[in-house]
């Protein structure tokens, strides 16, 4: 009997611990699932362009804005893959030409397009650039560029990154004249040929190109200095019926950077924007000289007339545009004058006082 209780209640036990397992199992909590890998943390968002504001001297609508300054632009903008924006801003219309200066100087602006004689009283040294008949890469090559940039660097807080030319500077009448005499006559200028037009007797009228067309229509100038091209497209052969030859000077206008805006750019986009600037420097110089030999012939077409001095009278016109406008040049400033008139020498102990015609391709 005993026997049998015991194996009795071995097999409830038995039959217990049976039962037990799934019930256990069943309460168990299950064993936690591996944690996710921690996702890779996003990519930072890229740096956001430099972008630098445009300020020029003459409007989109001008032929060397367009093929220079406005080009480079685009270009540079293009090359630069999103890293560095530079846009047409603001032009006359917003700041007066000849009052540009002190909002690049001090960065309201970053970039400024302009003829150093709009701003003579500061910067007006400059306008020895305008004396050689050279490219802007022979001007570079000369230490044309390097010399102006100090000056500009130390005077105004702009670097001078580069020049375009190609097409020279006319006196344009109403009446011919057979010498190099203005006695009589009003003539409007800028600071730039105003020691050439007093050299040769005439009174000047400082005007932005803007207000040619009406001082020619009412009277207040008999004539106007003025470059070889943008005569067309703004009609002042409607009001004006000569071009005097010869030919003068070399219209190196100036794109220039704020230092502090240029200081701030990585050095590999400082090289990016140099060689660009070369780049369209070379294109525009070779595009605007033959533009300014077309509208040359336009203008004849128009009725408007190229009248030529004797020659005598015009090497005496040259050589007062050489004496006049350095001795101003070295007035603003004897040293960078000075430096600037010993390259010149040499360029005019090559080449003579020769200015305008076809450039080699």
């Amino acid at each position: 009997m005993k026997g049998s209780t015991a194996k009795l209640l071995l097999a409830g036990l038995l039959l217990l611990s049976l039962l037990a397992v799934p019930i256990l199992g069943a309460c168990a909590k299950p064993a936690p699932a591996p944690a996710p890998a921690p996702a890779p943390a996003p990519a930072p968002p890229p740096a956001p362009p430099v972008e630098w504001k445009m300020l020029v001297s003459w409007g989109p609508e001008y032929i060397w804005t367009e093929k220079f300054p406005i080009a480079w632009a685009k270009k540079l903008t293009e090359r630069a893959g999103g890293r560095l924006v530079v846009e047409y801003t603001a032009g006359p219309e917003a700041v007066h030409p000849f009052e540009q200066l002190e909002a690049v100087k001090t960065g309201v602006y970053d970039v400024w397009y302009t003829h150093t004689a709009y701003s003579a009283g500061e910067i007006g040294v400059g306008q020895g650039m305008d004396l050689m008949w050279a490219s802007p890469a022979e001007k570079r090559e000369m230490g044309v560029i390097s010399v102006v940039s100090a000056y500009l660097e130390k005077k105004a807080n702009i670097k001078l990154l580069g020049v375009n030319a190609g097409f020279p500077f006319n006196l344009y009448l109403k009446k011919p004249i057979d010498t190099a005499d203005l006695t009589g006559m009003k003539i409007r200028t800028t600071p730039f040929y105003k020691p050439l037009i007093e050299a040769m007797g005439g009174a000047t009228v400082i005007l932005p190109g803007g207000e040619i067309y009406t001082a020619l229509e009412r009277g207040v100038v008999d004539g106007f200095t003025w470059p070889a091209l943008e005569v067309v497209r703004t009609k002042f052969y409607e009001v004006c019926d000569y071009v005097i030859l010869p030919d003068f000077g070399d219209n190196a206008e100036m794109i220039g950077i704020n230092l502090d805006s240029w200081n701030k750019l990585p050095k590999d986009l400082q090289e990016l924007v140099m060689d660009v600037l070369k780049e369209v420097e070379a294109e525009s110089w070779l595009a605007l000289n033959q533009d300014y030999l077309d509208e040359r012939a336009e203008l004849q077409r128009l009725g408007m007339k190229v009248y030529a001095m004797p020659d005598a009278e015009q090497q005496k016109f040259l050589d007062l545009f050489w004496e006049e406008t350095w001795k101003e040049a070295i007035r603003w400033d004897p040293e960078t004058g000075g430096k600037l008139k010993e390259i010149a020498e040499k360029w005019k102990a090559e080449h003579g006082l020769s200015y305008g015609g076809a450039v080699a391709k």
